[in-house]
């Protein structure tokens, strides 16, 4: 009897730690997303607040690999169509930006350049409105976003300021878009206006992408202006 009433005894002790580790593992289960989805909406916020007195940094493709490749092979012909075609949509890129954008100042830089912009480095690279490196163009805002023509990644659950990588997968949702990275060049997310849709096969639409971009930021900075941003992230 003595040892019936240890057990029931050791029973009722432990049933509430039991019962409140399963609470915290499931509060914590829940919260996850819920914690995610408010600092998604807080960088959001930041970020747009900060891009308005900041720079977008377009990324301008150059296939340098292929061409390589091309001509190492003795593809000589098939390496300069590449390069020229390129060449061409690069300078469409350019010009629809200095026709369409003008939420902040813009600049351009080649893939190839894209180590030093991740070092800070700013000047030296970036290019002017022929695709010639200006030594002059300097970068003088202090926060930047990157823009690029390029297929959407799918979302990670994880910031890179809090140690999370970019997830390489495509959501074959789109076969191109317009999109917007941050500093880190990863994607950004929803509800920051991060993508417009842009098809490869509509080059002469350039403009009007950007254009959407352009007034894609506008709408969501005018709904959220008021709001004080903060960056979501010292915590």
């Amino acid at each position: 009897m003595k040892q019936f009433i240890f057990v029931l005894l050791m029973v009722w002790m432990v049933l509430p730690i039991i019962a409140q580790n399963q609470k915290d593992t499931v509060f914590t289960t829940l919260d996850a997303p819920e914690q995610y989805q408010k600092k998604k909406r807080q960088y959001a916020i930041y970020s747009i607040n900060k891009l308005k007195d900041g720079a977008l940094l377009v990324r301008l493709k150059t296939r340098e690999q292929a061409i390589k490749l091309y001509r190492q092979n003795g593809a000589t012909d098939i390496a300069d169509n590449i390069q020229a075609d390129q060449e061409k949509e690069n300078l469409r890129i350019v010009a629809a930006f200095r026709e369409a954008y003008k939420f902040s100042p813009v600049y351009f830089f080649f893939s190839s350049a894209t180590d030093s912009v991740k070092k800070g480095i700013r000047s030296g690279y970036f290019l002017n409105d022929s695709l010639k490196i200006d030594p002059k163009i300097v970068l003088k805002e202090d926060f930047f976003m990157i823009a690029e023509f390029g297929p959407l990644q799918a979302e990670t659950y994880t910031f890179a300021q809090e140690g999370g990588t970019s997830n390489p997968d495509n959501t074959g949702s789109l076969e191109r878009a317009l999109l917007v990275r941050d500093s880190y060049f990863i994607q950004m997310r929803d509800p920051f206006p991060f993508y417009v849709s842009a098809m490869v096969e509509k080059p002469r639409m350039m403009a009007a992408h950007v254009k959407n971009l352009n007034d894609s930021f506008f709408r969501f900075y005018e709904k959220h202006q008021q709001e004080q941003p903060f960056y979501p992230f010292n915590d």
